[in-house]
């Protein structure tokens, strides 16, 4: 089982979400332009804003099911021990 433990302090997860949120809208911008042309992004913020929330909503499903994973292998470790 991969170990993915979070080991960040409550201020630093803090810290680190208006920094994911500032990445994703970023990286939204960006691609808007690579796709559509330059200034296209800023014509369309409200396209910037629903693209960084599909990237945010992706990473957070992600998590749910790594998380999800990671229970299911813990419950049959323990199912295993019981019959053993």
């Amino acid at each position: 089982m991969t170990d993915h433990t979070i080991t960040a302090s409550w201020d630093v997860l803090l810290n680190q979400a208006g920094s994911t949120a500032e990445t994703h809208l970023w990286s939204a911008h960006a691609a808007l332009e690579k796709m559509f042309g330059e200034s296209f992004a800023d014509e369309n913020p409200a396209l910037v804003v629903e693209m960084a929330k599909l990237v945010s909503e992706d990473f957070r499903s992600t998590c749910i099911v790594v998380a999800s994973q990671q229970l299911s292998e813990a419950l049959m470790w323990m199912k295993r021990d019981d019959h053993s």
